[in-house]
């Protein structure tokens, strides 16, 4: 599966890796992966920071250099849409590797609050 995200004229390609994980945990000084997978949990911040990570790993399998250098780079860009679209493309990627048996529907309160509220 090849996802992209435009931004400003340009496709870049997001993949949600084994090392765009790896980078982020990095990143944060995080060990515990016990809230990965539940987007609606993460701060504004960390939503950006696995973004850049993603970008970077899937223009590395494009085989191009991803001109933006922190993921403070790319906020300074970066629009609601473009993000809109990140947790969509986290949603699907995510979605895509476990399987079908294993999936939980979003619970009433994530339902009910949307993505971007706080608890």
């Amino acid at each position: 599966m090849r996802d992209y995200i435009e931004i400003e004229g340009k496709k870049f390609r997001v993949n949600i890796c084994w090392n765009a994980i790896a980078m982020f945990f990095k990143q944060k000084g995080v060990d515990d992966m016990s809230e990965f997978g539940n987007i609606v949990n993460m701060s504004a911040e960390d939503v950006l920071m696995l973004m850049y990570w993603s970008m970077y790993y899937g223009e590395q399998c494009e085989q191009r250099e991803l001109p933006y250098t922190s993921s403070a780079q790319l906020g300074n860009i970066v629009g609601p849409a473009q993000v809109a679209r990140f947790i969509s493309i986290f949603g699907e990627q995510m979605k895509s590797q476990i399987p079908a048996d294993q999936l939980e529907e979003p619970s009433q309160e994530v339902k009910k609050k949307g993505l971007f509220s706080r608890k």
